[in-house]
């Protein structure tokens, strides 16, 4: 047996560039099975789990083209903000000077047969020197959203939806925390503050444990996998990232080098 540890402080370290990628493992039930379609909407933070068999995928997201620069957040409109947070930055794309990509979802689109129960722990999402911790997360469907505000400045939470409903709440005291949750697979689902219009997150729902968030060193790891062909595919938000690898796996051994180089996006015409 092997453990996989995601503790929710090493996530958040990540998304202040320290920890390289994350991953989610629930336990696999014996009800009859679901397929569902995630691939054609356009990450995972969770606890730690008991990983008990399969296969390791693991790889790397890297930048194709000239070094992106760093760009700073302009929080001025909010005085505490600005005191709250002395180096905010985009992260939008976050490129290390040797090409890693942090914040790139990465997961299986044809998963195996079955249907897996959503873990009971809660994924975390913090609202903390007025940006979202972690700024991607992935999160499956049924299993429970905590968010927090630790800023002492009103926020709300927005998200917006394609395949999900729809909620706004403020949160206007440091210490409110809610529970919501998503029902439906969807990818690349934008959650904003409608106060604080420079923040941004991205969930993404799946109704399966494959699949992972790049790090700062833009490593990623999907784990548990039982043998058979998988499709392993990635999303960013703003780097062309419309790209799979198939990968087979023995149920047993890891499997490396499942590698993503992303371009910039085209404009559509």
């Amino acid at each position: 047996m092997r453990t996989m540890t995601l503790a929710m402080s090493m996530a958040f370290l990540a998304a202040c560039g320290g920890e390289p990628g994350h991953q989610g493992t629930a336990r696999k039930s014996s009800q009859a099975p679901v397929s569902p379609d995630v691939q054609s909407v356009s990450a995972m933070v969770m606890p730690e789990l008991e990983l008990r068999d399969g296969s390791e995928v693991t790889g790397k997201v890297t930048w194709k083209g000239a070094a992106l620069k760093p760009k700073k957040l302009k929080m001025g409109a909010d005085p505490y903000c600005e005191g709250a947070n002395t180096s905010p930055m985009n992260e939008e794309t976050v490129v290390s000077e040797a090409g890693d990509v942090q914040w790139a979802f990465v997961y299986v689109s044809n998963p195996p047969a079955g249907k897996f129960e959503a873990p009971k722990e809660a994924v975390v999402i913090d609202q903390a020197g007025c940006v979202y911790k972690p700024h991607v997360f992935g999160i499956m469907a049924g299993q429970t959203l905590k968010i927090k505000n630790s800023d002492d400045t009103n926020h709300n939470i927005h998200a917006m939806g394609t395949l999900n409903p729809e909620f706004n709440m403020s949160q206007p005291r440091k210490g409110m925390e809610n529970d919501k949750s998503f029902t439906t697979p969807e990818v690349g689902l934008m959650i904003k503050c409608d106060v604080h219009p420079w923040m941004k997150a991205w969930a993404n729902v799946m109704t399966h444990p494959f699949f992972a968030v790049s790090g700062a060193d833009g490593a990623f790891k999907i784990a548990g996998l039982p043998a058979g062909k998988y499709k392993v595919t990635i999303w960013h938000e703003a780097l062309d990232g419309a790209k799979e690898v198939e990968v087979e796996v023995d149920g047993k051994a890891p499997k490396a080098g499942v590698n993503f180089e992303l371009n910039a996006k085209k404009e559509k015409k």
